[in-house]
């Protein structure tokens, strides 16, 4: 454990972070409350958590009214975190596969609503369950495919990936004859990233391009979020964060499954994603996906199903079930690639978001924490 992480430990017990007052009237347009309180939260968050680097943004409407970085992206070099800190984002990955599947359906290239074997033609699967449904590109959106979570073998590389390793997801079609389906389409709420995978080759086979260079092109560059992408690349080297846990450096692990959690990414770019959904899917001149079918994405479409209960996801994005928004609909992902932490949070109805990303495993649950309060 290093001295910063053993100081950080012991200073909540040496002098606490008063928290801001908050004002009997907040004028409109007046985030200095929301900075204020959001410093202080942050700060203690980490001090508690032992949490190395924190980034955070806060956007209303088409304003990042807010960007900040806590503490440090790599602490030996004592390089500090900063809004534009590149961070590992997990499964918010699944947001752009997502995207980037339901903008060749636009195009007619797709029919979300056919079987994956339509366009997988080499994907098998057994089944223990007799007359199901066939898996659709709508229920693996929706996570409702009954396929298995994951599949381990060759699912992770520790310390340095094989070179090209970042195509090894375009295998899994075919490597599926052997696993068994886990419940039968249409049914239950099952998350799968296997099955975001296999939306990765999808479009990569109906596109005719790449995967990672499809979301390059059509969303990214679009958009301007410069720092991000599926694989490292020299532009966004120089911003990358190490991980950490409770203090220690830990080398973080690649992972095969790149369309469902391999995205990098940062405080900064994901905000700008996040105007483009409140922009109704347009960015200056350029549509990104068409009103109609952004709204789409963030409809709930599990209604009708009770073995759901009160659980409602739209394709890809959740609605957060939580007694602190009763009254709205707040649409979040969040992301976990050990030790990195991540929350992308919403509230479309009124134009708001919170981005929160930490390099900590201690971070667990604190970048929901400081995202909903």
């Amino acid at each position: 454990i290093t001295i910063g992480a053993f100081l950080l430990f012991l200073l909540p017990g040496c002098a606490t972070l008063k928290t801001p007052e908050k004002p009997e009237q907040i004028r409109h347009n007046d985030y200095s409350y929301l900075v204020s309180y959001g410093t202080s939260l942050i700060k203690q968050t980490m001090r508690r958590k032992m949490i190395t680097g924190f980034s955070v943004a806060v956007v209303d409407d088409q304003g990042i009214v807010w960007s900040e970085g806590f503490g440090y992206a790599d602490e030996a070099n004592e390089i500090k975190a900063t809004a534009d800190t590149v961070y590992r984002i997990g499964s918010i990955s699944k947001l752009f596969t997502a995207m980037s599947v339901m903008q060749l359906s636009e195009r007619g290239d797709i029919d979300i609503n056919e079987p994956l074997m339509t366009y997988l033609p080499e994907f098998k699967i057994k089944s223990r369950f007799q007359e199901i449904k066939p898996v659709t590109i709508r229920s693996i959106l929706t996570h409702h495919s009954g396929l298995p979570s994951d599949r381990y073998s060759d699912a992770v590389y520790l310390y340095q990936p094989p070179e090209g390793y970042f195509k090894e997801f375009y295998k899994l079609a075919g490597q599926m004859s052997e696993a068994y389906m886990t419940r039968p389409p249409d049914k239950v709420f099952g998350y799968s990233n296997i099955g975001y995978s296999l939306l990765g080759t999808v479009v990569s086979r109906v596109s005719g391009q790449d995967f990672v260079k499809y979301v390059d092109g059509a969303i990214l560059k679009p958009i301007g979020m410069k720092h991000s992408s599926f694989v490292g690349t020299k532009e966004i080297e120089p911003y990358m964060s190490k991980g950490y846990a409770y203090g220690r450096e830990e080398t973080p692990y690649y992972i095969r499954d790149i369309p469902a959690g391999a995205f990098l990414s940062s405080a900064n770019d994901l905000s700008m994603f996040m105007k483009m959904i409140f922009a109704d899917g347009k960015v200056g001149n350029t549509q990104i996906l068409k009103p109609e079918t952004l709204n789409k994405m963030l409809e709930p479409q599990n209604i009708g199903l009770p073995m759901d209960l009160d659980f409602r996801i739209g394709y890809a994005f959740w609605y957060s079930v939580s007694e602190e928004f009763e009254s709205v609909n707040v649409i979040v992902h969040g992301g976990y690639l050990p030790p990195f932490n991540t929350m992308f949070v919403t509230i479309p109805e009124y134009k708001l978001g919170v981005v929160a990303l930490s390099n900590s495993k201690g971070a667990m649950f604190s970048t929901r924490e400081v995202a909903t309060k």
